[in-house]
């Protein structure tokens, strides 16, 4: 945990070199080359590590009798690229996917904010233990989310949303569950009044309460059941781990943070790139309530927490009180910080998250 730290703030300060330094405007390039190296050397990171290694090698053998049923869950599009590798070996195909994610993210960020946001962005994307660290270990679902950023990116160009939806669509040849993302392309259309807003944090505060219900958490086991039967695994009310709110004072920073995004919705809508950013947010938030009842519904919520890294950095720059501004800023820190502390204490055997190991000798370092 501590080694992590020492790396998140050493790369958040070759990416502030950005802004800091006229002689440097290769920061933000840095910090991920950096990011690269840590994730392209990476071995049995995480729970799933050698869960998708050992289907690499079942998947290039070639007899699918080998094949286990948990298998059936992989796309068609997943199997072929793990073919693709197979002339080389799992690590090659880890070092393709860090590459792609070093390199969809830096562009994203560059092309979002400006170059005084940057290390914001980089900070906050290592810091929150949803964004950098879980998606190293949900290979299929953040490659699917790579391609959701790149839709978004060319939602501007010209005829920009129809490759947005060609490119959801084949992301959901690696994880079936990027389909939902293609009504999100949609929003770039769409303004948000007052009284929308007012409804919205209405409906917000009422799913903490309704999310509570048994009939309610039934009818969500149905309805995914029926839509993703593949992915209904991961909601079994057997298996599911509900989480408990040991304090309101993690929910009120959150409710606080939404509502002032909310509050400076007006800034976020002039441009459709960053429409798509704020609605996503939105309905992060929303969704958040039924995460803290059904824990796994945290895996979908994974698409949508990753523009914290956008919003946080232009939140920020939206305030003009220094005072605030910096208290907003301290604030997200501390909040991402601590969550970052616990996500590590609570760490198991089998997550494997506080080991860093490498491929060149395979020790924890």
């Amino acid at each position: 945990m501590v080694n992590y730290f020492i790396f998140t703030v050493f790369v958040v300060f070759i990416s502030f070199l950005d802004c800091f330094s006229k002689r440097i405007q290769y920061g933000l390039l840095l910090s991920f080359c950096l990011i690269f190296v840590a994730t392209a050397i990476r071995y049995d990171f995480g729970n799933d590590y050698l869960m998708y290694a050992g289907e690499f090698t079942i998947i290039n053998s070639g007899d699918r009798s080998l094949w286990s049923v948990g298998m059936n869950r992989l796309e068609q599009g997943w199997i072929y690229l793990n073919k693709l590798f197979g002339f080389a070996s799992f690590e090659f195909l880890i070092g393709f996917l860090s590459l792609m994610y070093c390199l969809v993210f830096y562009f994203f960020i560059k092309n979002t904010l400006d170059k005084t946001q940057y290390w914001i962005s980089i900070l906050f994307l290592l810091l929150i233990p949803g964004l950098f660290i879980v998606q190293q270990t949900l290979l299929r679902q953040t490659l699917a989310l790579l391609l959701f950023l790149v839709a978004i990116m060319l939602v501007e160009k010209r005829r920009g949303l129809m490759w947005g939806i060609i490119i959801l669509i084949s992301a959901s040849f690696f994880h079936f569950s990027a389909l939902l993302l293609i009504p999100v392309l949609f929003t770039k259309y769409l303004h948000l009044t007052t009284k929308q807003t007012y409804f919205i944090v209405g409906f917000y505060v009422m799913l903490f309460f309704v999310g509570y219900s048994t009939y309610v958490t039934t009818l969500l086991f149905d309805v995914i059941n029926y839509v993703f039967p593949k992915y209904s695994y991961y909601l079994d009310p057997e298996r599911n781990n509900k989480i408990k709110l040991n304090t309101g004072l993690g929910l009120a920073f959150s409710t606080a943070n939404f509502f002032l995004i909310l509050y400076l919705k007006d800034h976020f809508l002039v441009r459709e790139r960053t429409r798509i950013i704020f609605f996503s947010i939105v309905i992060f938030y929303l969704v958040s309530p039924m995460s803290l009842i059904l824990g796994h519904f945290q895996r979908f919520n994974i698409y949508f927490e990753v523009f914290m890294i956008i919003i946080i950095p232009m939140v920020y720059s939206f305030i003009h009180n220094k005072k605030l501004k910096y208290i907003y800023l301290c604030c997200n820190i501390i909040f991402s910080s601590y969550s970052l502390i616990t996500f590590f204490k609570s760490d198991t055997p089998e997550q494997k998250f506080n080991i860093y190991q490498t491929i060149l000798n395979k020790r924890s370092i």
